[in-house]
């Protein structure tokens, strides 16, 4: 996706807001610039405009300030970011996960030759 001058412009200012007012932490921008590994100076050359505005950063500056208004930017409507952590759960019993996937495939083949044996499947069966 690439953005417009306008909307860069827009996620600009609110990434300036929140790291210079809205976001209560201290010493925020070295914590981005840390982030990113970059210098302070670099991080207020983003944030006033003078180096354009990329995803990476705005990502960084999210991270450090939990802006709302800012998660906007990264969250398409209807969805919600969650951590790895929340996403990913080994297990420990990988006999049981093992027996779930071929129970679902089993699942999955009994009701696609019913439809076979019963009539013409339709597209969306």
């Amino acid at each position: 996706m690439v953005l417009g001058d306008s909307e860069r412009d827009e996620i600009t200012n609110e990434a300036n807001a929140a790291v210079k007012h809205r976001c209560p932490k201290s010493e925020v921008v070295k914590q981005i610039a840390d982030r990113m590994s970059l210098s302070e100076a670099t991080i207020y050359d983003y944030l006033s405009g003078r180096i354009k505005m990329n995803l990476r950063l705005l990502k960084a500056v999210v991270a450090v300030t939990e802006d709302p208004f800012l998660m906007k930017y990264l969250e398409p409507e209807g969805m919600s970011l969650v951590t790895k952590e929340d996403i990913f759960c080994p297990t420990d019993n990988w006999d049981k996960e093992s027996f779930d996937v071929v129970s679902a495939i089993s699942t999955l083949r009994e009701k696609a030759q019913e439809l076979v044996t019963n009539g013409k499947p339709t597209k969306n069966a």
